[in-house]
């Protein structure tokens, strides 16, 4: 998925891509990779994390997170931001890691992914 924006008042320009794969194995849990990558303003953004399925549905405020580490200037509405970008990854996301509705969370695991 791709996000770019043009500058305005108090953001930057951006463009910015997230890869993402999943991965599934018999001796391991299921783990969502991913890759986020490009620029905001002058700033490189190169990271790649993973995150266990049970909080991989989280992964925009862990991009906030990679964003705020590189210095860039992020607000809560902008940069992945739009319910039309996002809504078809999470549907994906779900469906590759079979979380059905209701399935319970990992409070502990969620929380250490919150304060990074």
């Amino acid at each position: 998925m791709q996000v770019r924006d043009l500058p305005s008042a108090g953001r930057p320009a951006y463009r910015l891509l997230l890869d993402y794969r999943v991965e599934d194995g018999a001796a391991m849990p299921r783990w969502a990779y991913f890759h986020l990558h490009g620029e905001v303003g002058q700033i490189e953004v190169d990271e790649r994390f993973r995150m266990h399925r049970d909080v991989a549905c989280n992964f925009l405020q862990k991009i906030r997170q990679c964003l705020r580490q590189h210095g860039a200037p992020v607000r809560s509405d902008v940069v992945f931001g739009f319910h039309r970008l996002y809504d078809p990854l999470f549907e994906d996301l779900r469906r590759q890691l079979r979380i059905q509705p209701g399935e319970p969370v990992d409070l502990e695991r969620f929380l250490r992914d919150e304060r990074g």
